[in-house]
C-alpha cells in the first residue's frame, strides 16, 4: 500500500478518539466540518499519547494502537449530551462554495505531496530520522548524531509520520508530505466549523481564505515540517477554550499534542493549563482543576528523559541575566528584521548569507500581524490568548537568544507565523462577521 492509504487509515483510527474528546462541543451546523475537527483532535491525541508511551519504553506502533483502542472504547462507552435545540443548517450553496475553496487551496499541495518527497532540511535531518527511530528506540535517546539532528526534540509528529509510512523501516518520505497535507485540509475544515457556530459560515470562508491562500501556508503543507501540526494545536486550543463552544477537553488534548510536537508547544500547554486552572478556581471545581494539568501528565515522561540534556532553551535565561542591555538593544533590531521580511522578498544580502532559505515574498508575516491587530481591537467569542502568548514567548526568545539575531529571525519567523495564523484568522474573521444572535453581551469581550 502507498503512504496515501496509510494516512487515510491513520485518520480513521484517530476519528473515535476525536469524537470522544469533542462530545461536549456545541452542535455543528454541518456534519462534514465537525468530522474535520474530530479527526484533527484525534490525530493530536494520538501524537500526545504515543509520545508519552514512547518515553515510557513502548515503541510508537504499539503506542498508537493502544491510544487508538482506548479512544475508541471511550467513545463507545460515552453517551452524547442531550441537546435542547438544533442549530440551523448552513445553506447548501454556502457549503458548496466553502468546500470548493478548500479543494482549490489544497489541490496544489496535495499534488506536490504525491509526486515528490519533501526537500526541506529539517524534514530530512530532524523529523524523518526520528520517525524511523520511533519504531524501535524506546525510550528515545535525546543525544544527537551526524545523521540525526536535534535528538532532544519531541517525537509526537515523527510517531504519526511513522504510522503514515506503514511502520516500515524503509520509510517513504512522501508519508510526511501527505500527512502534512491532511492536517492542512483539516485545519481549513475546522475553521469553517468553528466560525459557523459563533458567527456565520461566511466568517469561516474568510478565515479559510486568509489561511489557505497565503503561499507559506500552502508550502508548509507538503514540507513535512512540524509547524503546521503545531498550528493545528493552537487552533484547536483556541476553539476549545471558547466558553460558548464548551469543549475544554479539545483544548487540553491540543495542549498535550502541542508539547509532544515541538518545544514551542510547551508554551501552548502552559497557557491552556493556566486558563483552564483559573476558570476552575473561579468556579471552585476541583475536578476541572485537576483536568487542567492533564497535558503535563502526557508530557512528563519525555521531559524527564531530556532534563539531563542541554538544549538551546537553557542558554536563553543566562544570556539575559548576563547582558540585559544587549537584550534591550535587540528589541528595535528585531522589529527592523520583521519589518524587512514583511515588505518583500529576501534581499541579496540575506540570500547570500543564508543560501538555505526559500526565496520569495513573506506574505505570512503581514497577514499574521494584520489578523492579530484585528483580533485585538475587534470583538469575538473566540480569544487569541494562545496564539498571542506563543508570539510573545517567541519574540522574547529572539531577544535573548545566544545566536545571531539576524540568522534566528530569518530562519524561523516565517514558520512561527505559520503556527499562529489559523487561530488568528479565526478570531479576526469572527470579530466582525457575526449574526445578530451572536452580537450579545458575550461577544463584547475583547479578543485578548
Amino acid at each position: 500500500m502507498s503512504p496515501l492509504h496509510f494516512v487515510l487509515m491513520l485518520a480513521i483510527a484517530a476519528w473515535p478518539l476525536g469524537r470522544w474528546a469533542t462530545l461536549g462541543m456545541a452542535p455543528a451546523r454541518q456534519r462534514w466540518t465537525r468530522i474535520g475537527i474530530e479527526v484533527l483532535t484525534g490525530l493530536m491525541g494520538l501524537a500526545a499519547g504515543s509520545h508519552a508511551l514512547l518515553a515510557l519504553g513502548i515503541p510508537c506502533r504499539a503506542g498508537l494502537v493502544v491510544i487508538a483502542v482506548l479512544g475508541t472504547l471511550g467513545w463507545i462507552r460515552s453517551s452524547p449530551p442531550t441537546r435542547s435545540t438544533t442549530p440551523a443548517r448552513t445553506p447548501v450553496a454556502i457549503q458548496a462554495g466553502a468546500a470548493t475553496l478548500i479543494i482549490l487551496l489544497s489541490f496544489s499541495p496535495a499534488v506536490e505531496s504525491l509526486r515528490q518527497s519533501p526537500v526541506r532540511h529539517d524534514t530530512t535531518f530532524i523529523w524523518l530520522p526520528k520517525a524511523a527511530r520511533a519504531l524501535d528506540e524506546a525510550p528515545p535517546s535525546p543525544v544527537s548524531s551526524p545523521e540525526h539532528a536535534h535528538a532532544e526534540y519531541p517525537r509526537g509528529w515523527p510517531s504519526l509520520i511513522a504510522a503514515a509510512g506503514g511502520f516500515s523501516h524503509r520509510l517513504d518520505p512522501r508519508a510526511a508530505s501527505i500527512l502534512g497535507v491532511l492536517v492542512f485540509i483539516l485545519i481549513l475544515v475546522s475553521l469553517l466549523d468553528a466560525a459557523s457556530i459563533h458567527a456565520t459560515p461566511v466568517a469561516g470562508i474568510v478565515a479559510i481564505a486568509f489561511t489557505g491562500a497565503v503561499p507559506e501556508m500552502a508550502n508548509a503543507a507538503p514540507s513535512g515540517l512540524a509547524d503546521l501540526p503545531l498550528a493545528a494545536c493552537v487552533l484547536l486550543a483556541t476553539i476549545g477554550l471558547s466558553t460558548a463552544i464548551g469543549a475544554p477537553m479539545v483544548a487540553l488534548v491540543a495542549a498535550a499534542g502541542a508539547g509532544a510536537i515541538k518545544d514551542e508547544g510547551l508554551v501552548v500547554a502552559a497557557i491552556v493549563t493556566l486558563i483552564c486552572a483559573t476558570r476552575a478556581v473561579r468556579r471552585r471545581d476541583a475536578q476541572s482543576l485537576a483536568l487542567a494539568f492533564l497535558p503535563w501528565a502526557f508530557l512528563a515522561p519525555w521531559l524527564a528523559i531530556r532534563s539531563g540534556v542541554g538544549s538551546r532553551a537553557t542558554l536563553l535565561m543566562p544570556g539575559l541575566l548576563d547582558n540585559a542591555g544587549l537584550a534591550l538593544r535587540r528589541i528595535p533590531e528585531l522589529v527592523g528584521h520583521l519589518a524587512t521580511m514583511s515588505m518583500g522578498p529576501h534581499t541579496p544580502h540575506i540570500a547570500a548569507a543564508y543560501p538555505g532559505l526559500v526565496a520569495g515574498s513573506i506574505w505570512v508575516l503581514p497577514t499574521t500581524f494584520g489578523c492579530l491587530l484585528v483580533a485585538i481591537v475587534g470583538r469575538s467569542k473566540f480569544q487569541c490568548r494562545v496564539a498571542f502568548g506563543l508570539l510573545v514567548a517567541s519574540a522574547a526568545a529572539y531577544i535573548v537568544t545566544p545566536d545571531p539575531l539576524e540568522w534566528h529571525v530569518w530562519t524561523s519567523a516565517e514558520r512561527l507565523a505559520v503556527q499562529a495564523l489559523p487561530a488568528l484568522a479565526l478570531v479576526a474573521a469572527t470579530s466582525f462577521l457575526q449574526t445578530k444572535a451572536n452580537q450579545g453581551p458575550d461577544s463584547a469581550t475583547p479578543a485578548t
